[in-house]
């Protein structure tokens, strides 16, 4: 049943985890929104997840960036008032409405064409420079943290998990181990102290590698697990050889290879800075116009809806 919050009308649930909820709202104005809803009655809503939620918002105030989603209002008391008149005290961030969908329904339909790849890994290294020149570090890279705007473009999204790359110490590391398991480098799976650039950019290299192949490279970035102990160990050609099965002759390119190869090499010095991954001969071939990738998410976007 429909409910309001201040002045927002909340409508259908667009997501939930553990501590809120996102719903779709329209202000008085009618304009539609993401409400991210924080029950304070909830008994699992600690005050240290109002923290975090606190923090995230601090970071979508001290960021701007068009491949962003970004923050409209943030209210800490607020009351939720239900259909049959009963209130409940909330906090809430109104976020703009991202209508394109998540990155993960796009790719999970079949893999991109390798322009299509470029296009969007472009941007995404865009938003890394950009964050990461402002001393933050995401932490939670993966397609499901990644929106598509009305034109397709990406608009990170959940910024929960964000911490200053110089560490709360001011090491340069940081020490919560914390993320989304299949897309976290090796020194967070075997809980090491890590620099949040660095792991940003061990995600978004497996991200490009779903993005091309349709599937991960690994189930986790272990020196223990079947396919990534080969990248652990120097053994990149089997590593490819496994990866190469049931695959067009061709389809997995020397570039592209060595580009992944690099990002999620083992030992964290040895990966590529990003200004390293911007000049690989990888992102020096062909990149989709933005007709080109409208056209196809289009096709794919009534694909989804049917």
């Amino acid at each position: 049943m429909p409910y309001t919050i201040d002045t927002y009308t909340c409508e259908k649930t667009l997501g939930s985890g553990i501590s809120a909820k996102v719903k779709l709202a329209r202000a008085q104005d009618g304009t539609r929104v993401a409400l991210k809803v924080f029950d304070k009655t909830n008994p699992s809503n600690t005050a240290k997840a109002l923290e975090t939620l606190k923090h995230e918002v601090d970071v979508y105030k001290n960021l701007s960036h068009p491949y962003m989603v970004r923050l409209l209002e943030f209210k800490d008391h607020a009351i939720k008032t239900k259909s049959d008149g009963t209130t409940v005290p909330v906090a809430y961030m109104a976020l703009e409405l991202i209508a394109g969908g998540e990155l993960f329904d796009f790719v999970a339909l079949r893999p991109f064409s390798v322009e299509i790849c470029r296009y969007y890994f472009k941007q995404m290294l865009q938003v890394m420079h950009y964050m990461h020149s402002k001393g933050v570090a995401h932490r939670d890279l993966k397609p499901e943290n990644i929106m598509l705007d009305s034109e397709f473009n990406v608009r990170f999204a959940d910024f929960g998990f964000a911490a200053p790359i110089q560490g709360r110490d001011g090491s340069g590391f940081l020490k919560t181990i914390l993320g989304t398991t299949a897309y976290m480098a090796p020194e967070l799976i075997m809980k090491q102290t890590y620099q949040g650039h660095v792991v940003d950019l061990f995600a978004l290299g497996i991200i490009l590698f779903i993005l091309y192949t349709g599937h991960p490279p690994f189930n986790s970035a272990h020196p223990q697990d079947p396919h990534y102990k080969l990248l652990a160990t120097n053994r990149a050609d089997l590593f490819w050889k496994q990866h190469q099965n049931n695959k067009p002759k061709g389809f997995l390119t020397e570039e592209f290879m060595d580009l992944i190869t690099n990002l999620l090499q083992f030992n964290p010095a040895a990966r590529p800075s990003l200004a390293d991954i911007v000049g690989h001969p990888w992102m020096q071939g062909l990149i989709a116009d933005a007709a080109s990738v409208r056209t196809e998410f289009t096709k794919r976007q009534n694909t989804i809806k049917q």
